[in-house]
């Protein structure tokens, strides 16, 4: 897959079961991002950055570390990774 520098793309979509689950967060992230790369037809090795907002049931500080680090996408170089912190007043 070419390097693209400076540009976003969103290339799948990976939503897991809502409601009462008794599944920690950081289990349902990985859910959403393996079916978000199956339904790009994607593999792990294919990406090049992750974005995570942080999950306010189970709190944890660099959410997309994280995420990153159990899918053993760090340590690595070349992957960029970002935790976008959202609240309000």
């Amino acid at each position: 897959m070419p390097r693209v520098r400076r540009t976003v793309r969103i290339v799948g979509i990976g939503l897991t079961e809502l409601g009462k689950l008794h599944t920690p967060a950081s289990a349902l992230g990985q859910q959403a991002l393996h079916k978000a790369l199956k339904s790009a037809g994607l593999e792990m090795s294919d990406l090049d950055g992750l974005i995570a907002v942080p999950s306010l049931s189970t709190p944890r500080f660099m959410e997309a570390h994280s995420i990153a680090t159990e899918a053993k996408l760090l340590p690595s170089r070349s992957v960029r990774v970002r935790t976008i912190d959202t609240g309000g007043a």
